[in-house]
């Protein structure tokens, strides 16, 4: 466990241990889930409970919910104003949008990866990486324009990236938030 940038040591020979029931009366079910699969099983885990209890961007498991939160508001707006994704998407990408459908495409192949090699971790680090790329798209490119093919281009992918992570968090079992 490792609090406020100390590192204790955990042996039971000595008495200094924490056990999952303690850290869960600290922090939520969900944050607790997700800081244990993130980690392989041939790594050490350092549980910093100070991030585990940061309600922010910095907390990887709040940083994956508001993905999926800001998704699901900025699908709420289009539908507020008439607008919806197209399946049918025509005319050039962007860097961000190449690099954000790239990772809404790889999310068979890491599922199947993480089953047939039992490295659950493959399926929290994606999802990490799928809504960084989102994130980044979002902070650089409006996705709601004046240009209907570019908002519908813009909303697919945003759309596409909100089902991979609420799919890929239910397999977690994870909360994907509608709002936070």
């Amino acid at each position: 466990i490792k609090e406020g940038g100390e590192t204790k040591k955990m042996a039971k020979r000595f008495g200094t241990f924490v056990t999952a029931d303690q850290v869960l009366d600290e922090v939520p079910r969900d944050v607790f889930t997700y800081f244990m699969l993130s980690k392989g099983s041939e790594t050490h885990l350092d549980f910093d409970l100070q991030l585990a209890k940061d309600t922010s961007e910095k907390n990887p498991i709040y940083y994956l919910q508001y993905a999926h939160a800001r998704i699901q508001s900025l699908l709420q707006v289009a539908e507020e104003r008439g607008v919806k994704a197209d399946e049918r998407v025509s005319g050039s990408m962007t860097d961000y949008e190449k690099r954000l459908l790239y990772m809404i495409d790889r999310y068979g192949q890491v599922i199947t990866e993480a089953a047939e090699t039992f490295r659950t971790h493959l399926i929290p680090n994606y999802l990490h990486t799928l809504a960084t790329r989102f994130h980044y798209l979002y902070a650089h490119q409006r996705i709601l324009t004046d240009n209907p093919d570019e908002t519908a281009k813009g909303l697919l992918l945003a759309r596409k990236t909100g089902e991979v992570l609420k799919d890929g968090l239910a397999l977690l079992n994870i909360v994907a938030m509608e709002k936070m």
